[in-house]
């Protein structure tokens, strides 16, 4: 089966952070040709299933440097270096929230923010 570009990983800024396995989007943007069909894969088995491996669920901190001359902890910021896979789910999800209280019926509540 074809997959279109995915917009996520196309959208996705090529020099963020990179994963806990070093790959940043630019990678998959590179390789889409051969890791298009694979992502999707995972990305449309997370919403069927609910289920993420542990893998791909790692995520480290890591504290940079505010400035030049670090004096106490208040002098780094904390980013978090979340696997690719993670963060395209994330950006769907966000993407999907201006829609679910048209798509999720009134007796749900605990889908949608303060319902």
């Amino acid at each position: 089966m074809l997959f279109r570009r995915s917009t996520v990983v196309f959208s996705g800024c090529s020099s963020s952070s990179p994963g806990t396995d070093g790959l940043y989007f630019e990678f998959y943007k590179k390789t889409w040709s051969v890791t298009g069909t694979s992502i999707c894969n995972v990305v449309k088995s997370f919403f069927a299933k609910c289920y993420l491996p542990k893998s791909v669920k790692v995520t480290a901190i890591s504290l940079i440097p505010k400035k030049s001359h670090v004096e106490s902890i208040h002098d780094f910021r904390p980013i978090a270096l979340c696997n690719i896979f993670y963060k395209i789910i994330k950006i769907i999800i966000d993407r999907m929230k201006p829609i679910m209280p048209i798509i999720v019926h009134q007796s749900q509540v605990a889908f949608i923010a303060k319902r």
